[in-house]
């Protein structure tokens, strides 16, 4: 069965798909087609894969080598691959993946150095932030310290 006709059985299965581009370039696999997948309208995610093979379990690391690899595609679609598509692909877009009332308050507070009138997400996704507080479900679970 041919790479076209699998993605056009996965978009009629409306099933999401995570890719960890990290992990494949580790172990010399071939790229998932990404393009053709979203020109099938199957949804992405981005996640991590394994320590051992990577040397991080960064979810920024995997978006540094999406927007290296992938250039031409904005930065708020790759940013919603780790944050909306995930959330809707675990049946949970009403509750995870974005800032609004009622959701679950999971945030990962940041700083990085921003170029006056550049764009913030372009910018969290080409420099390495520092990580100063991660809140799940409202409760900080890790601090700057």
């Amino acid at each position: 069965m041919s790479t076209a006709t699998k993605l056009v059985l996965l978009a009629a299965r409306q099933v999401s798909v995570v890719v960890c581009p990290a992990y494949t370039a580790a172990h010399g696999h071939k790229p998932f087609p990404l393009e053709l997948a979203l020109k099938r309208g199957i949804r992405v995610c981005v996640g991590t894969e394994s320590v051992v093979d990577t040397g991080s379990l960064s979810i920024f690391d995997e978006l540094y080598r999406l927007r290296r690899d992938y250039p031409h595609i904005g930065g708020r679609d790759v940013l919603a691959w780790a944050t909306r598509n995930p959330a809707a692909a675990l049946g949970l877009a009403g509750r995870l993946g974005s800032l609004a009332p009622g959701r679950f308050a999971d945030v990962i507070g940041v700083s990085f150095p921003h170029a006056s009138g550049a764009d913030l997400i372009e910018e969290l996704l080409e420099e390495e932030p520092a990580i100063h507080f991660v809140l799940v479900n409202g409760e900080e679970v890790i601090i700057d310290s």
